[in-house]
């Protein structure tokens, strides 16, 4: 049990982006959620870029949904191209690439939202070992896949306990300042 922790949205067409953080920062949010797919824009936008530049400068943390969607998953908004170029040119702190996020070695977190079960074991301890345990949060991106499963399927991973703890809450702890 503990406190409840929000996240803002918002849209990087908005042309108050710069108050619309500051509201968000003042109102005790963590971060923010993007989803480009959704926000139908490309991730490497120059709009996106100046969000989250100000989003990191305001010490927020910017998720953001990496990768395919099913809402249009021949059209993806967030590549591991665009992403990087983003990563390259803004350099955010305290970012997430939602659903493990594709860029190995760079400086983010991963989540492992809808991604346990639907990858090979080896695979998922491969990025988590290549990566860094330090690096990966727990997620399961409810509802779209069960917390109980993905509890289950985690805790079975050849993974040492300590990397277990890492990525179920101390590296949440440790982002969110908790």
């Amino acid at each position: 049990e503990g406190p409840v922790i929000s996240f803002g949205g918002i849209h990087p067409k908005s042309e108050n982006y710069k108050q619309e953080l500051q509201e968000i920062k003042s109102l005790g949010m963590k971060g923010i959620k993007l989803h480009p797919d959704y926000q139908e824009m490309y991730f490497n936008d120059i709009r996106y870029k100046r969000l989250v530049s100000y989003a990191s400068e305001l010490g927020l943390i910017t998720v953001v949904h990496a990768g395919r969607d099913p809402k249009c998953p021949e059209d993806v908004h967030c590549t591991p191209k665009m992403a990087l170029e983003l990563i390259r040119e803004v350099e955010p702190e305290n970012m997430v690439l939602a659903h493990l996020g594709y860029l190995v070695g760079q400086d983010v977190y991963f989540d492992t939202g809808v991604v346990l079960g639907k990858i090979p074991d080896e695979q998922f301890v491969r990025i988590v070992r290549a990566h860094g345990a330090d690096k990966i949060l727990f997620a399961t991106d409810s509802p779209w896949a069960g917390q109980k499963e993905f509890i289950e399927l985690l805790s079975c991973m050849p993974l040492t306990e300590e990397e277990k703890d890492q990525i179920f809450y101390k590296n949440a702890c440790s982002l969110l300042a908790i």
